[in-house]
């Protein structure tokens, strides 16, 4: 995978991940796999990604920078997971109905069944937000309450 097809799926075309590995210098592409663990660098990357992310959040939406932050990656995280369990089942797929073609029903069961995982995905995510909104609002009405104004 490419880092513009990265910023495309993930930051809807901004290059988030093109200037991260840009500024590691020698490093030009960065592979995501299925099944085995992401390296260090990999890690590091998400992070900043995640950091910078963080720091636009809390500028547009005026949360506490280190709020925003953890949100920013957790959710950049997600993402990422989603999109590579996604390319992981993608091939597990194809060569499936290589294997056995007479299962006319397959195509449909896996089309149902990413439909109901990104669906859930999706109610996990705004679980997420919402929880973190609420727990903000708790914050500041106690802070006001206290006479923090």
């Amino acid at each position: 995978m490419y880092a513009a097809e990265i910023d495309e799926g993930l930051n809807h075309g901004r290059p988030a991940v093109q200037d991260a590995m840009a500024k590691q210098g020698i490093m030009t592409g960065i592979a995501v796999g299925g099944c085995c663990e992401l390296s260090t660098s990999a890690h590091h990357l998400i992070d900043k990604i995640g950091t910078e992310q963080g720091y636009l959040l809390a500028e547009s939406n005026g949360l506490d920078i280190d709020d925003a932050i953890h949100v920013a990656k957790r959710l950049l995280k997600g993402r990422i997971a989603r999109q590579v369990w996604r390319g992981f089942h993608k091939h597990a797929f194809a060569r499936r109905c290589y294997a056995d073609p007479s299962d006319a029903n397959l195509a449909e069961q896996h089309r149902a069944r990413k439909q109901h995982d990104d669906d859930q995905d999706e109610r996990q995510e705004r679980q997420l937000i919402h929880q973190f909104c609420g727990w903000r609002h708790a914050q500041t009405h106690a802070h006001a309450g206290r006479g923090g104004g």
